[in-house]
């Protein structure tokens, strides 16, 4: 019945949140001139990054941690690791924070190069425990399932990498795929310590990465309505159970929400309104 919304064409975004099943929404404040620039959410809390920035969102400072209980009515705030003071935190890779609980990971570029700081108290000290160890050009975007199991979705320029942790973020292992365009129109959505789904785009291989990264097998292709539309959002619940959003592009911008029931193998569009 609990879940939440970043609103916003770009960065900084307005946050919302539901408490009774989407039905009504809520729009959250944190603090004061702070921007949200991303969230990430464990099975007891929600933490969430801001900054204050500029008007336009190019230029941000005083870069910070903030964690509530699952209502996300009173904050916490703690400072990150290591952050620019004049910069928007690493564009459409936001959030690079995951979470589980009190232990919490930040990924951010210092100069040993991308590095995972860990924090098992909330965010409010930190350790470096992973220092240039996955292929980035900035930080990556963190997703925790367990208190040791991590996957890291990294930037390299134009492309993106895919890794896996099952010790806490200590050792990453590389997940074996095809190129991926980052900036293509695919989507990755870890579901569990095991298992993710890696949609490389439109008419493009959708696969199943399980083994906690180890084995990769090509699904399906989710094929949209249109050839050129990008995949903008893709969440499982389960293995079998999976949504996807198509926007298609040039003047248009129609969205079209898919579902799948089977693990990806067939996608049925979804009547919304």
């Amino acid at each position: 019945m609990v879940g939440y919304a970043l609103v916003g064409e770009s960065l900084p975004a307005r946050l919302y949140e539901t408490g009774d099943g989407a039905r009504t929404w809520r729009r959250v404040t944190i603090g004061p001139g702070e921007s949200i620039l991303g969230l990430t959410v464990s099975p007891s809390s929600i933490y969430v990054v801001t900054a204050h920035c500029s008007p336009s969102g190019d230029a941000c400072r005083r870069y910070l941690v903030s964690r509530s209980t699952l209502r996300a009515r009173a904050w916490t705030s703690t400072t990150l690791p290591h952050a620019g003071t004049s910069e928007v935190y690493d564009g459409e890779f936001d959030p690079n924070v995951g979470a589980y609980g009190n232990d919490l990971w930040v990924s951010e570029m210092t100069p040993a190069g991308s590095t995972i700081f860990a924090s098992h108290d909330g965010g409010t000290s930190y350790s470096a425990i992973a220092a240039n160890k996955l292929a980035s050009v900035s930080g990556c975007a963190l997703t925790a399932v367990s208190r040791t199991s991590l996957w890291a979705q990294c930037p390299t320029g134009m492309m993106a990498s895919f890794f896996h942790s099952g010790n806490g973020g200590v050792s990453w292992s590389n997940v074996s795929l095809l190129p991926f365009a980052g900036t293509g129109g695919g989507a990755f959505d870890p579901v569990s310590a095991t298992l993710a789904y890696l949609a490389y785009g439109v008419s493009q291989p959708f696969v199943r990465v399980g083994g906690s990264g180890h084995h990769v097998t090509t699904v399906e292709k989710l094929t949209c309505s249109h050839g050129n539309a990008s995949i903008d959002a893709l969440v499982f619940t389960d293995r079998e159970h999976g949504l996807a959003i198509c926007t298609i592009p040039y003047g248009t911008n129609d969205s079209v929400l898919l579902r799948t029931t089977d693990g990806g193998v067939r996608w049925v569009r979804v009547r919304v309104g």
